[in-house]
Parts: C-alpha cells; structure tokens; sequence
C-alpha cells in the first residue's frame, strides 16, 4: 500500500517526549516540559532524556563534567571554522564540524556506551563551533572560556567573549529546555533512519542537522529571525 508523507504510518512509539494537543502541553519523559523550564537546566533535562528519569546530585555532576570535558572540539574541526568561507551558512558549517568530529575514531564500537559518549562529545562541543564560526565570520578569534559553569553559559561566553550575566545565562538555558525534544519530528526520524543502518552516532546526528536545514522544519526559524530583525523594536509591530 502507498502512503503519500507517511501519513497514517506509525514508524516507531517513543516514551521520551509526549505533545497533548488537545491540551497544549508536552511531557518529556512524563514531566510537563512548563515545570522543566521553570525549575530544572538543560544539563538535567538532558540527563532525563537520554537516561529515562533525573539523575541524583553525583550523576548531575558528572555528566556536567563530561560535557564542559568536551566543550572544545579537536583541532582539525576548529581548523574547519576557522577556515569555513564567511559567507557559509552556520547550519551547513555545523553539519559538517559534526561529521568531521568522526575522523580519526575507530567507529567500529558501536556499543550503547560508546555512542553515549559520542553523543556527550557532539553535544558539548556544539556551542563552541557555532560561536567560533559567528566570531570568525565577524572577524575575530575564538573564545575559550575555561570558567564557564553552564552550558548555557560557555554558549553565550564563547559567542560574545565575555562573561554573560546569570539572567542570559538562565535565559538561554530555558530555550535550550523547550528546544530540547519534539518527539518523531523529521530531524528525529532521520537520525533513526540513519542509526538503524548501525551507523554511528556522528553520521546520525549529521543526517538529522542536514534534514533541520530544510524551511519546512528547523530552516523555518530563519525566516522568523530576519523578520523579528526586519520589525526591530516592539513599537513597529
């Protein structure tokens, strides 16, 4: 049978991110995401993410130390930004910064523990190769913030050069919450399509930031930031 976008198709049941529609709310992992935002960090929701419940105070520890562990990706991948053309768009740059983080690895361990740590590797170097791309297409240097406490806040420290304070911080770490999960969208299936060949997590995630690029997904975000620029202040609304 032929079924035009999949539609009616059930690809794969999920109990990590669950959308009420009908009473606009999403749980991840059965925890309203509003009381996540308003109480947890993004460290912690990814914690519950990946592991299924929240972790204790050691285990919230280390995994922040495995991921500030990782904050700076190896030096032919920050040699790609650096030489990246300036006038790249930061989602391709990003793309291929992940992809290129596989050299060098033996990849043949595709054991769960072994793409756990490949998927702390990808995520805490994430803010530093989108800020060192920024700060090299603006001209400067990249910023290494061996102080940062946050992953939110080596974000912000990384992009700008200077210490955010705690209220940007928090801020971003907010949106790193919601933004975290949105159960089978396509970046979603595509990285299980991927992952299902038993590739490894690297050409996983690269597929699925591929498949983010696309406006009718992830690219859309594009649109709605230059007309937030284009309006300017809230008078002009």
């Amino acid at each position: 049978m032929y079924f035009p976008g999949l539609e009616g198709v059930v690809v794969k049941e999920t109990k990590i991110c669950h959308i009420d529609l009908e009473n606009s709310k999403i749980y991840y992992r059965g925890y309203d995401l509003e009381e996540l935002a308003e109480r947890s960090t993004f460290e912690e929701t990814a914690y519950l993410l990946w592991h299924g419940n929240l972790p204790r105070r050691s285990e919230l520890e280390e995994f922040r130390r495995s991921l500030a562990q990782h904050r700076i990706p190896p030096s032919h991948v920050k040699d790609l930004l650096l030489k990246a053309p300036r006038a790249a768009e930061p989602i391709d740059v990003l793309r291929t910064a992940v992809s290129a983080m596989a050299f060098g690895e033996d990849l043949r361990d595709k054991s769960p523990q072994v793409e756990l740590a490949r998927g702390l590797k990808i995520t805490g170097a994430m803010p530093y190769i989108v800020a060192a791309f920024d700060r090299s297409r603006r001209g400067l240097g990249p910023a290494e913030p061996a102080e940062a406490g946050s992953h939110a806040e080596f974000f912000l420290w990384a992009l700008r050069g200077e210490r955010p304070t705690p209220r940007e911080a928090r801020a971003l770490d907010v949106m790193l919450i919601i933004y975290a999960e949105h159960s089978m969208n396509n970046s979603a299936f595509t990285a299980v399509t991927v992952a299902s060949t038993l590739a490894d997590m690297y050409a996983a995630v690269t597929a699925a930031i591929a498949s983010l690029k696309g406006p009718l997904h992830g690219g859309a975000n594009v649109d709605a930031s230059l007309m937030l620029e284009e309006v300017g202040e809230a008078k002009n609304v």
